[in-house]
């Protein structure tokens, strides 16, 4: 006997729960782009992310490693063509508007975090139904929690890497005032008169020594702060 296909509305509970299983943004994005088309019934479905500092919208493409600013002529872009809102389990219909995009705002408890842009219906005039609207609503709820703990947890990362940073930054300026010193003291000597020239290659290789431990402290401090 063939294995029945899960209802629409199994799918969408089953992809709230797992918006929160998602390890980081890529992930959730991909998940959505992967397995919300088939659960809503829509042709395609995208993930925005809202940056506060520039007041736009970025889109973070499954496969990308970061969430890029969304050009004008991207499909991705929906806000202009939008026909419906789907916003705190209701559904509302924005008057004039010739597209058949739906946005699905992304609030968290610090405000919007991004929004889902759902495509087109697939099945003709089809408006979403009540019990889709609403659980559409919880998901965005529960990607919004998850959208809202990963930029958290970067922010918290970013915080710490910069105090360790100022650790390192104090820690730095005391270690190379000694390898300065003696490249400095050996440079002086060799100016104040003519020492011998075995005595000028040991000071110079001594030079070249100091000089390769600075270069090992600065290629170190620059891996760290590449993350």
């Amino acid at each position: 006997r063939p294995r029945k296909k899960p209802s629409r509305a199994a799918r969408l509970r089953r992809l709230a729960d797992g918006v929160l299983e998602a390890g980081d943004l890529e992930s959730l994005a991909r998940l959505l782009a992967r397995e919300l088309p088939e659960a809503a019934g829509v042709a395609a479905a995208s993930l925005l992310f809202w940056d506060r500092k520039l007041e736009t919208f970025h889109a973070l493409i499954p496969g990308d490693k970061q969430a890029r600013p969304l050009r004008p002529q991207e499909d991705a872009v929906a806000e202009q063509k939008a026909r419906y809102l789907i916003s705190d389990g209701a559904l509302v219909e924005t008057p004039g508007a010739t597209g058949e995009a739906t946005l699905v705002p992304l609030m968290a408890r610090s405000g919007l975090v991004g929004m889902i842009v759902l495509g087109p219906r697939r099945r003709a005039g089809g408006a979403f139904e009540p019990g889709d609207v609403r659980r559409l609503s919880d998901l965005a709820k529960r990607a919004a929690l998850a959208i809202e703990n990963q930029l958290y947890q970067s922010e918290l990362i970013a915080s710490e890497r910069m105090a360790a940073l100022g650790t390192m930054a104090g820690m730095l300026a005391h270690d190379f005032r000694g390898p300065m010193t003696v490249i400095r003291g050996y440079a002086e000597t060799l100016m104040a008169g003519a020492p011998a020239e075995a005595e000028i290659r040991e000071r110079a290789q001594l030079i070249t020594k100091m000089i390769d431990r600075l270069e090992r402290m600065t290629s170190e401090t620059l891996d760290f702060a590449r993350g």
